[in-house]
């Protein structure tokens, strides 16, 4: 991991929103770093939203699992 986030600290609650939009996106890059394999999901996640859910849980199940592996 970088220094890139020194603190989860924001001086108004409109700069703590665009943080946790930040960390949702860097979240979603590291669970999947391949560009063109997430631009060739987003299509199946925008429409079906049980699609979605179930890659989320496929994410923290992963989550999980580095994890414990430490």
């Amino acid at each position: 991991m970088t220094d890139w986030l020194p603190t989860l600290i924001t001086k108004t609650p409109a700069e703590g929103y665009d943080l946790a939009v930040k960390l949702a996106r860097v979240a979603i890059k590291l669970t999947q770093p391949d560009a063109a394999v997430r631009d060739r999901l987003r299509p199946e996640y925008a429409e079906d939203v049980a699609a979605l859910i179930a890659g989320v849980g496929k994410t923290w199940g992963l989550c999980g699992s580095l994890v414990g592996a430490g």
